[in-house]
């Protein structure tokens, strides 16, 4: 399954999301966009020391839901062309009711949580001193 995308990734980090990924976006020689996925276990220590490129977290969605709040639900939406997109909602409850606070749609749903969490972030709903203390 997808990571999420290197915009994605640049925001979190930008929020001052630091949890580990098993995979990262690179960005080569410091910040030319030819950024692409690759795996933990090929960077090294050394590797990290000695080189200049950026890289950025690719969480996958079991990381990325690790981090949301528990009121948050996965549905798949299907279309009449038989694309499928994934849709992420947040709610809160209200005197009895329910209420969906914000919903992000994407074919991948790893970037639908990504966008939801940046939300989530923004709007005060998860603190990243708690998320950076998620297990993933």
């Amino acid at each position: 399954m997808k990571p999420i995308e290197l915009e994605t990734a640049k925001k979190l980090k930008e929020l001052g999301l630091k949890n580990k990924s098993f995979s990262f976006w690179r960005l080569r020689n410091g910040g030319e966009e030819k950024g692409y996925k690759i795996t933990h276990d090929t960077i090294n220590a050394d590797y990290l020391k000695n080189n200049k490129d950026i890289l950025y977290m690719a969480y996958t969605l079991d990381e990325i839901l690790a981090m949301l709040p528990t009121n948050v639900r996965l549905y798949h939406l299907d279309d009449s062309r038989k694309y499928r997109d994934y849709e992420f909602c947040l709610y809160a409850l209200n005197g009895g009711g329910v209420t969906s606070l914000k919903s992000t749609v994407n074919k991948n749903p790893a970037e639908a949580a990504g966008q939801l969490l940046i939300w989530c972030i923004e709007n005060g709903y998860v603190k990243v001193e708690d998320s950076n203390n998620a297990m993933v």
